[in-house]
């Protein structure tokens, strides 16, 4: 039975009780300016009488300034519904103030009365009026209610543990619901607020903090990657107690990071879930759960409540089984506003269906799988993806409008002004332009079902983004006016006296690295004309001359030290993995070619244990897998699962076959089903490309009867793009050494100069055209596996590079531009999505599950050991994200669950 929510009987709300907190510290400004409690209501009452008569409602242009939460909390005391808008909103777009018409307008540092007022008496229960979509100028508005927002500022208080010494800086719009709660609750808790409009890249926010003692900081994912490009963790804030994370998902392997970051520093980090319409806070992740749990939204807060149910509406119970996630509690909207006489209304709506798809783990905390409505979340706003659609075609621009978390993505069908495109949205949601990929095509891409296809816009936008297409800049002072579109920008300027905000930041920083090679520091307090100084002095450098005196004893010198070295590394290889050139004298390769098949594999049989703690156990079964040894035929009941691809599967760098993702996902379905035979079949082995994958699988892994064969391509095949170009000089920079294949040091010393060894600007620019093999050989194995009766899965790639900073994805892609040298990181970066895009395509074109590995596995040295190994941590994420999606995926779960034979 469903519980009604009632707002009639709901305590006083906070702004009426903050005369009780007395000479408390409420507000605090950058220039000193300090505001108690018992000051903050006086200047409440004397502000009343611009307020209506009566109760009508009022507009809102909210800053983080003292005057507008005065103006904030005088119209709440005064039970005049709010409507929070963005400053200048009413300026710049009509819609709010011709839809709902308010009595009155706090704008620059006033109240002003407006002409022609609605008549329309709004309902006693309204409260809080906020936009639902990116643009606050969206006619259409969340109802909340007295209860909603005291009921919440009470929770977010409460599971964060806020008290009167609190001291929160104001690092989010007030305007945003975000920013809105942590001035609710603080308030509510009797905490100040240290109030500033500094971008948190900006020495002047740091200093204030810590001169305040300040003790907690709230973020979106992207104030995250500002924090991380300043170096704030290796900074330190000794008042500082938490962290806090909302306004979408911030990426696993940055959870991890910050978790762990404020478990060292004694801290907390709070990740946390909610939406405007629950004012805003509905989950939260406790702290001490979140290192296990990185990828989750955690539990409801205090008084609310989740549940999961299916298409029909009916609940959904079972452990890690997919439904759309339903909240329910006193912080859940009345409704919407999309016409004047909304306003009068109560409650219309109970229950929170939020479109997201999520699970339930087995430690009873929710994580999102997915959304079962089109929108982006990027930058703390939700952009509806149907009414940016919308918007375009009202314009005359045919389009279908894709996105996630980091890009909005649009394709135009030809003619088409993709520059009038990008400006319009732009302006119109709020977004900055390096956000938004408009291309041109000649038809709008459809499904073989006749829907139109969004996930290609989106697939196809990120790879031209990646391709190298960045356009060269003539100036500073031009790159200025285009990343941050003003106007009037002269030598004279800097980013900070440019009014430059989080939304240019990253944008610039980038497109300044690219320009000048280098990122100086301070860069945002510059002016323009000393960055292009940079460059100039950048280009007058002559190259240093080596001393010529001692040049054969230093000859002599490295010889001894390569010889040193190289005999250092044989031992060191020899002690961790018995493969070495002793064994290479020996005959004892690891590797051999069978006879009877003419594959690669390793030497049957073959065990190799580990001397040293932290090496390679190598135990090969009679096929010449790193294996189990398989019965040809299985067993009644049996669950066989092959896993194809080359060197990440097979594991190279993982030290056990257990530990390896194929023996832990053995392990997992094992635990699942305890009464039932599971095999699962490492088939991976150093090199394969798609054409050996699929001669493995008919003359290998055929004969063992597997009933389910996952495929990880892995990247081998992209090496096809670069043949021949290791011979060619003008390719490499430097020669190569000419040495055995057996000597270490030549592998070493050729991967560690990568960078000199790539030539400047050589790059490629990257099409499905380049893959046609690639196309072909895949979609032979795939129908390989179908016409043997198989369950085939398709797994995208994982890269160590994605969704890591510029400078960490060049450190990280090392091995890749080695293997790959006519492609710079550009080229490799974009020749990995048309491969992932491929891989998703064909997986629609045969009807089989892809596994979106390539998106859900972060990036960074957490999980890989370069840019496509796995580490051990690496394995077991995987393993775990199979497990998850097996289980996920109506196919593949009725094939694990259909019943024993």
């Amino acid at each position: 039975m469903q519980t009604m929510i009632t707002d009639g009987d709901s305590a006083s709300l906070f702004a009426e009780r903050i005369g009780d907190w007395g000479e408390r510290c409420a507000l605090v400004t950058e220039d000193g300016v300090r505001v108690t409690y018992a000051e903050l209501e006086a200047r409440c009452v004397a502000s009343q009488a611009h307020l209506p008569a009566r109760r009508q409602v009022v507009a809102l242009e909210a800053s983080n300034d003292v005057e507008t939460i005065t103006a904030y909390l005088c119209a709440l005391r005064a039970h005049c519904p709010v409507i929070l808008l963005e400053p200048g909103a009413m300026g710049r777009d009509a819609r709010i103030a011709n839809t709902f018409r308010p009595h009155a307008l706090w704008h620059d540092g006033r109240w002003s009365a407006l002409s022609d007022p609605s008549t329309i008496a709004p309902h006693p229960d309204l409260c809080i009026l906020l936009s639902t979509s990116g643009t606050t100028g969206s006619p259409k508005l969340v109802r909340l209610s007295q209860r909603n927002i005291e009921s919440n500022a009470r929770s977010i208080a409460q599971y964060l543990g806020l008290g009167p010494d609190e001291r929160a800086i104001t690092t989010l719009p007030f305007h945003y619901s975000f920013g809105m709660s942590v001035v609710n609750s603080h308030l509510a808790a009797g905490a100040a607020l240290l109030l500033t409009a500094r971008s948190v890249t900006q020495e002047e926010f740091w200093a204030f903090f810590d001169r305040e003692g300040g003790t907690s900081l709230s973020a979106v994912p992207y104030t995250f990657e500002l924090l991380d490009r300043t170096g704030f963790r290796d900074s330190h804030h000794p008042t500082l107690r938490y962290l806090a994370q909302a306004g979408g998902k911030l990426p696993a392997d940055r959870v991890m990071a910050y978790a762990q970051w404020a478990q060292d520093k004694g801290t907390r980090f709070y990740v946390m879930y909610g939406q405007t319409e629950a004012a805003p806070r509905m989950a939260y992740v406790p702290p001490e759960s979140i290192l296990n749990h990185p990828g989750t939204i955690g539990i409801p807060i205090p008084g609310g409540a989740i549940r999961l149910i299916n298409s029909d509406g009916n609940p959904v119970e079972a452990v890690d089984s997919p439904g759309e996630l339903v909240y329910t509690g006193p912080n859940v909207m009345l409704g919407y506003g999309i016409e004047p006489a909304d306003l009068a209304k109560g409650r219309e709506v109970n229950e929170l269906r939020t479109g997201d798809l999520a699970c339930r783990n087995a430690d009873g905390l929710f994580y999102i799988i997915g959304r079962m409505n089109r929108f982006s979340k990027m930058f703390g706003l939700r952009i509806a993806l149907d009414e940016v659609e919308n918007e375009l075609r009202k314009r005359g621009h045919q389009s279908l409008v894709a996105g996630n978390d980091a890009c909005v993505a649009i394709a135009v069908l030809l003619p088409a002004d993709c520059e009038q495109v990008t400006r319009f949205v732009s302006e119109h949601y709020g977004l900055p332009r390096g956000a938004i990929h408009a291309y041109e095509v000649a038809a709008l891409p459809t499904l073989s079902s006749g829907k139109f296809d969004y996930r290609s816009v989106l697939s196809q936008a990120e790879a031209r983004a990646v391709a190298p297409t960045a356009r060269s800049y003539a100036s500073l002072i031009e790159l200025y006016t285009d990343v941050m579109e003003l106007a009037d920008v002269r030598a004279g300027d800097s980013f900070h006296s440019l009014g430059g905000d989080s939304l240019h930041y990253v944008a610039l920083s980038l497109a300044i690295e690219d320009y000048l090679g280098v990122l100086p520091e301070n860069w945002e307090a510059l002016p323009i004309s000393t960055l292009e100084g940079f460059a100039r002095r950048a280009a007058s450098v002559a190259p240093a001359q080596a001393p010529r005196r001692g040049v054969g004893w230093i000859v002599i010198a490295a010889c001894l030290l390569f010889v040193i070295g190289e005999l250092l590394l044989q031992v060191r290889s020899h002690l961790r993995t018995g493969r070495s050139v002793f064994r290479f004298a020996a005959g004892e390769s690891t590797m051999v070619t069978n006879a009877e098949t003419g594959l690669l594999t390793f030497r049957p049989n073959l065990r190799l244990k580990a001397r040293q703690k932290g090496g390679v156990s190598l135990a090969i079964n009679s096929l010449g897998l790193r294996s189990d040894e398989i019965p040809a035929t299985p067993a009644p009941g049996e669950l066989r699962i092959a896993v194809l691809g080359a060197s990440t599967v097979a594991g190279a760098y993982t030290p056990t076959n257990e530990e390896t993702f194929s023996g832990r996902l053995q392990s997992l379905l094992r635990e699942r089903f305890p009464n039932r035979p599971v095999n699962v079949i490492n088939a991976g082995i150093h090199g394969m490309g798609l054409d050996d994958m699929r001669r493995m699988l008919t003359l290998v892994v055929a004969k063992l009867s597997p009933g389910m064969v996952i495929i990880y391509p892995g990247f081998n095949d992209m090496g096809t793009l670069c043949a021949g170009a290791r011979r060619d000089p003008t390719v490499m920079g430097l020669p190569t050494p000419k040495l055995p294949s057996w000597v270490l040091s030549n592998s070493l010393v050729s991967l560690n100069t990568v960078t000199l060894r790539q030539h400047p600007g050589v790059g490629r620019v990257v099409t499905e055209a380049d893959f046609a093999d690639y196309t072909r050989q895949l979609n032979e194995l795939v129908q390989a596996v179908k016409d043997r009766h198989m369950q085939p899965v398709l797994v995208t790639v994982a890269r160590a590079f994605f969704g890591a900073p510029r400078q960490e994805q060049e450190r990280l892609a090392q091995t890749a531009l080695f293997f790959n040298p006519c492609l710079d990181l550009d080229g490799v970066l974009a020749s990995g999505e048309v491969m992932n895009d491929t891989i998703r395509k064909m997986g629609a074109r045969h009807g089989v599950p892809v596994v979106d590995l390539a998106v859900g596995l972060p990036g960074g040295k957490r999980y890989f050991v370069d840019t496509s190994h796995f580490n051990v941590a690496g394995d077991r994420m995987v393993s775990e994200l199979l497990r998850d999606a097996l289980f996920t995926i109506p196919e593949t779960r009725a094939w694990l669950e259909k019943p024993a034979q």
